[in-house]
């Protein structure tokens, strides 16, 4: 149904309702409702495909919780794992004035260097010293020793054996 405003004989001669002021309340209670034999919702389109899982989702709550097992690398014949090992990298080495440079430079004295040491040098906070330090030996293979000292119990690092 059109509703209409304006001229209300033009347009009903062009077959459209002209909607009178007496009829809005009808009209409210018709609108809401709607027309007989209305659709409400549109027909549900069926997709060309089918929705699947992700490949090696679990297919259970159940083993979704447990979380996926793998299996073990296969072996070759000679008891060797299927991958081979990786290449050992190159020590890594700092650049002149950086942080890295500097502490190397501080454990590598004879007596080494206390933790407070460090941290007054780097500015950096306790925990992020280390941190540094746990990393050390891995990334420039300076090996070094963590010990703590009896008269002030303060941590002390030292290098073992010549820098590279």
């Amino acid at each position: 149904m059109n509703v209409v405003r304006g001229n209300a004989q033009a347009f009903e001669q062009k077959g459209l309702t002209v909607m009178k002021s007496h009829d809005t309340k009808l009209t409210a209670q018709v609108a809401a409702v709607g027309e007989q034999g209305a659709t409400v919702a549109p027909v549900k389109v069926t997709s060309k495909k089918d929705a699947r899982p992700k490949k090696g989702a679990p297919k259970t709550r159940e083993n979704a919780k447990r979380g996926k097992s793998k299996a073990p690398a296969p072996k070759k014949a000679g008891g060797e794992s299927a991958k081979a090992p990786r290449p050992a990298k190159e020590p890594r080495i700092p650049r002149e004035g950086s942080k890295m440079a500097t502490v190397i430079a501080m454990i590598s004295k004879k007596g080494g260097a206390t933790l407070d040491a460090i941290m007054k040098e780097t500015g950096w906070q306790a925990h992020t010293c280390r941190g540094f330090m746990s990393t050390l030996t891995r990334g420039t293979g300076v090996a070094f020793t963590s010990t703590r000292r009896e008269s002030d119990k303060a941590r002390v690092y030292e290098v073992m054996g010549a820098v590279k």
